[in-house]
C-alpha cells in the first residue's frame, strides 16, 4: 500500500483520537464504528468520556471532529453537529456511515483503500493502537505481527 496522504487537518484529528483512546482506554473497541455500552461507567479517578460511547478508530476520528457523546437513545446523525451534517449531506446519496465520514475528515475524499485498511484491521487492540497507527502513517501497512 502506498503511504497514505492524510490532510493536516486529518492528522491532528488522528491524534486527538489517540490522545482519547490512551486516556480512556475502555472507550475502544475496534469490533464497533460507535455505540452505545452501557458497561462503559466511569471509574475511579478518570472517569470513561462519551456517556457509554464505545468507538473503533473510524468512531474516535469523528468524536474528535466534534460528534457528542451517543446516548443510548439517539442515533448517531440525529446527534451530530452542524458543521458534520452539511459534511454529510454532500456524501454521495446523502448518507455517510461512521468509516466514510471517518475517511472524508481524514484525506478529504469520501473513500480511500488506504484508509480502509486502518479502519478494517481487528488486530488493532487497546494495547497496540497508538503503534499501529503511527506505523500505518509511515507506511500505508498493518503493523507486522511479532515473529514475522
Amino acid at each position: 500500500m502506498p503511504k497514505p496522504r492524510v490532510t493536516k487537518q486529518g492528522r491532528a484529528l488522528l491524534f486527538k483520537a489517540l490522545r482519547a483512546i490512551k486516556k480512556h482506554p475502555r472507550s475502544f473497541s475496534m469490533a464497533t464504528f460507535m455505540r452505545h455500552r452501557a458497561s462503559v461507567r466511569p471509574t475511579g479517578k478518570t472517569p470513561e468520556p462519551y456517556c457509554g460511547t464505545v468507538a473503533c478508530i473510524a468512531g474516535h476520528v469523528v468524536l474528535a471532529a466534534g460528534a457528542p457523546r451517543v446516548p443510548y437513545y439517539k442515533e448517531l446523525d440525529e446527534a451530530l453537529p452542524t458543521t458534520i451534517r452539511k459534511l454529510v449531506a454532500r456524501a454521495p446519496y446523502g448518507y455517510a456511515s461512521v468509516q466514510e465520514l471517518a475517511t472524508r475528515l481524514l484525506v478529504g475524499r469520501w473513500q480511500n483503500d488506504t484508509v480502509s485498511g486502518l479502519f478494517n484491521d481487528f488486530t488493532i487492540t487497546r494495547t497496540n493502537v497508538d503503534r499501529a497507527v503511527r506505523y500505518w502513517l509511515k507506511t500505508g501497512e498493518r503493523l507486522p505481527r511479532k515473529g514475522n
